[in-house]
């Protein structure tokens, strides 16, 4: 990937004798230093604003990214960029950008991120989960919370989830204790971006222990104008179960792109259920591991779209482990000017004897 087309306002001019300022540079520069993790130390912002000089956002280049541009996600980042000043900092929490489409009576926790910001969570927690900021960990959450970041500091560069690393403001925190069985009491997360000028950056952790279970369900919403990169990392410990429910509704001219990866230990499972209704432009980014001896992954895609949405999902599902069995459905319905792009892939590696997928 190289790096997207200079635009005057973000990176000035080409071929000036000064060398052109990067967008996410400006942005890193307009963070509050009242926004700074005490567990996402500058080092880590650094080395992603780095790696993100050398090879830029995505620009089409690549079979991933051949069907969607970002030129106009760029576009409305540089106008925002402008308009922003140094007291530009993430929304207060607990302020509602819009109504969950979730019915709440039914749900037990819930939490409200507003541009990557969580609020205490709504309704008590029930034994065995614990949802919370990064910025507020007890010290017996720290060090495993530490532990599933570093994981995502060893993989593959990916520029969006390193954009998010750079500018992020904070991460919410959801693990289980060893052997809880949460199915019943589902926790809804409502990730809200507050509209211009306000680049959201959510970022989600998930620690399912082993021989526990969890439904979690992430609602995607926003005020108009709308722009949000989004990243979720979840690990599911031997034994366990993670039910995972993702929904996009943002208004018609929303910009959102989202990356989750799971990981699932020897005997673990996740089934995902990934629904687009909304936005102008939605790319969302899959990737299961199963990492473990016996892991199982379920996921199920639907995307109803009209007017001029550009929908794009694209999905990994990467046996590394014997027994392994993977099952992918995605359907679509588009009507008007839409376009909808659909890239899945089931990667066997060498060692995965008796791995079992299907794709439809």
């Amino acid at each position: 990937m190289t790096e997207p087309a200079t635009h005057p306002t973000a990176q000035g001019q080409p071929g000036s004798a000064n060398p052109p300022q990067r967008p996410w540079r400006l942005a890193a520069d307009l963070v509050r230093t009242d926004a700074a993790l005490q567990d996402w130390p500058d080092e880590r912002r650094a080395a992603a604003l780095a790696r993100l000089d050398e090879a830029g956002l995505p620009d089409g280049s690549g079979e991933d990214w051949r069907y969607t541009s970002l030129k106009a996600y760029g576009q409305r980042w540089s106008t925002y960029l402008a308009a922003a000043g140094p007291s530009t900092g993430p929304a207060i929490p607990g302020v509602t950008a819009s109504q969950p489409v979730t019915d709440l009576q039914s749900v037990t926790v819930h939490v409200q991120v507003v541009d990557g910001v969580p609020g205490a969570p709504a309704g008590a927690l029930p034994s065995g989960l614990f949802i919370g900021s990064l910025r507020q960990l007890p010290p017996d959450r720290r060090a495993r919370a530490g532990d599933l970041i570093q994981r995502s500091d060893s993989l593959a560069p990916e520029s969006l989830v390193d954009l998010n690393s750079a500018l992020v403001a904070d991460v919410i925190v959801i693990a289980t204790d060893a052997g809880s069985s949460l199915e019943d009491t589902p926790v809804h997360v409502h990730l809200q971006g507050s509209g211009a000028p306000a680049f959201s950056q959510p970022r989600v952790l998930v620690d399912v222990a082993h021989n526990s279970r969890l439904t979690l369900s992430l609602e995607h919403s926003g005020r108009e104008g709308t722009l949000a990169n989004a990243v979720t990392q979840a690990w599911v410990g031997q034994g366990g179960h993670l039910d995972l429910i993702r929904v996009q509704c943002l208004p018609d001219d929303g910009m959102l792109t989202d990356t989750s990866r799971i990981e699932l230990a020897a005997g673990a499972s996740v089934h995902v259920t990934s629904v687009d209704l909304g936005s102008l432009l939605s790319r969302q980014s899959i990737t299961v591991v199963l990492a473990g001896t016996g892991a199982t992954a379920t996921v199920d895609g639907l995307f109803l779209a009209d007017g001029h949405r550009h929908i794009d999902n694209r999905t990994l599902l990467e046996h590394q482990a014997p027994a392994t069995t993977s099952r992918e459905s995605f359907r679509g319905l588009a009507d008007g000017h839409v376009r909808g792009v659909f890239n899945g892939k089931i990667i066997v590696m060498p060692g995965a004897a008796g791995s079992n997928a299907a794709l439809s």
